[in-house]
């Protein structure tokens, strides 16, 4: 900032610059109420982690995705009931999981070419996203969301497949009537 002459300030100058070197009052210029030359800090020189917005972000993520986890519960009781009580089904939780998250966008793609599966392929696409939507929060979290955001969408979508799997072998079962 530059004030150059004849220019003449009737009152105070105060100054909010990032470089206070770049606050130049040039001869012939007056300011009669003095110059105050304050530097802002810059955003990146401010560790976002001394934010109280940092911290109650946090909040508000976590109880969203609590309300939110507790609405899809609500929605679909089946899947409270999901066991990883034993290695081989953790195991084979996330395997499925990752297969679902590799090939799913992959056989979506591939059946998107043709008229009739392009519905189809949206509405695995759609399903596919749904379920990464679901770890926004642990994803989130400072130094461990990486981790925890592989580890739950791959297990997420093993259990989200292996109940919806289920699910439609109920209602593929023939049905029995008593009387």
């Amino acid at each position: 900032m530059t004030v150059a002459a004849p220019a003449r300030i009737g009152g105070a100058l105060t100054a909010h610059v990032r470089d206070a070197d770049n606050v130049d009052v040039a001869p012939g210029a007056t300011v009669a109420g003095g110059t105050d030359v304050r530097v802002a800090e810059s955003p990146e020189t401010r560790s976002k982690y001394l934010t109280v917005s940092f911290y109650l972000g946090i909040v508000l993520r976590i109880a969203a995705a609590f309300l939110t986890g507790w609405l899809l519960f609500g929605l679909a009781p089946r899947f409270a009931d999901v066991r990883l009580d034993t290695t081989v089904a953790t195991f084979k939780t996330v395997g499925i999981g990752f297969l679902c998250v590799i090939a799913v966008p992959v056989g979506a793609l591939n059946v998107a070419v043709t008229v009739v599966g392009l519905p189809l392929a949206v509405i695995a696409v759609w399903l596919w996203l749904a379920g990464l939507v679901a770890v926004y929060v642990a994803a989130n979290l400072p130094l461990i969301g990486r981790v925890i955001n592989v580890a739950v969408t791959i297990a997420g979508m093993g259990v989200l497949f292996t109940q919806l799997v289920a699910w439609y072998r109920e209602l593929a079962a023939p049905q029995t009537v008593a009387r």
